[in-house]
């Protein structure tokens, strides 16, 4: 990728006018004002072992610190593995709650940091009801919680499904993940091109997980952003990255994985600023921690400074 400075500065200038408009329509329009409907925030990736599920339960866990009241809702259907990873043994699931055997509040489990959950559904064999119907009254169960929840983050796992298209398109804010890894930046490219037509005015964002460094996830966000804003006309309006901690997966093999999140550090530090600037994009006021929020396109000319030589700076065809 080749960008002049003064290209980026140009980008740079119009992330922050698509960010600021973004906010004033959703004001303007009345979009799930905090008090009535909660924000709904969809977690994803376009292929598998990206972390998704722990990077939501870590996400909700910094927005509950953070004095939010929050419920997670485990749609992966692939594999939920959430209720694991908090050390639950839940007696009913989301799919109770799709096929109307249980309520909402019935199912919602309390979990860390005051988290509500609402544990998922996997069993080889087993199929869950995830119909357009079933889709439909989740949502609405989830958007009548009221005063009990400002933010729903859903794990909707990865791949692109009509399950998952039904879901942004309900979506205040989707945050896609990817890794270094190459196929995981153009699957997650694609799944954005193909399917944020569901949410047209959706704040979009993007995390770098098992990132080596801040500036091989600087690189990888600066070729996503060039592609979705000049193939898909789409503004990415925030970035963050995490580095590859053992700590997390270690605990979550111990069912813990919260306790591996301290106060110190880049991933705690980089996690609670995602959750504020998420927080803001949404209308929310919110501290701040001094992690790393990317300004999409000021990476763009950071990218094309350097001469680099990792897997990440490789250039990739995404394209419409």
């Amino acid at each position: 990728m080749t960008l002049g400075l003064d290209q980026a500065t140009e980008l740079r200038t119009l992330a922050r006018r698509c960010l600021a408009s973004e906010r004033d329509d959703r004001s303007e329009r009345g979009v799930k004002p905090r008090g009535n409907r909660p924000h709904v925030v969809t977690l994803c990736a376009g292929k598998e072992g990206v972390g998704v599920s722990t990077i939501a339960l870590q996400l909700a866990i910094c927005l509950a610190e953070q004095g939010r009241r929050v419920v997670l809702v485990d749609a992966a259907m692939q594999r939920a593995d959430l209720a694991y990873y908090c050390g639950l043994e839940p007696n009913a699931t989301i799919a109770d709650v799709l096929a109307k055997r249980r309520t909402l509040s019935e199912v919602l489990v309390p979990g860390p940091a005051g988290i509500r959950l609402l544990p998922g559904f996997w069993s080889p064999g087993q199929v869950c009801d995830c119909s357009p119907g079933a889709q439909e009254h989740l949502l609405h169960e989830l958007s009548c919680l009221g005063e009990r929840a400002e933010l729903i983050l859903l794990d909707v796992g990865n791949g692109m499904t009509q399950v998952m298209q039904r879901f942004w398109q309900a979506s205040d804010a989707v945050l896609t993940l990817f890794t270094p890894q190459t196929p995981t930046i153009m699957d997650g490219y694609a799944m954005i091109k193909t399917l944020h037509r569901a949410a047209p005015h959706s704040l979009l964002g993007g995390l770098v997980n098992f990132a080596p460094d801040q500036a091989s996830a600087e690189r990888i966000s600066a070729r996503v952003v060039e592609a979705c804003q000049r193939f898909c006309g789409l503004t990415l309006s925030m970035w963050s990255w995490l580095p590859a901690d053992e700590r997390i997966a270690a605990s979550a093999a111990q069912r813990e994985p919260w306790r591996s999140i301290t106060r110190e550090g880049s991933t705690a530090v980089n996690l609670a600023t995602l959750a504020e600037e998420l927080c803001r994009g949404l209308g929310f006021s919110a501290r701040t921690t001094g992690g790393t929020i990317f300004d999409p396109p000021h990476n763009l000319a950071t990218a094309a400074a350097g001469d680099y030589h990792d897997q990440s700076s490789v250039p990739i065809p995404l394209a419409a």
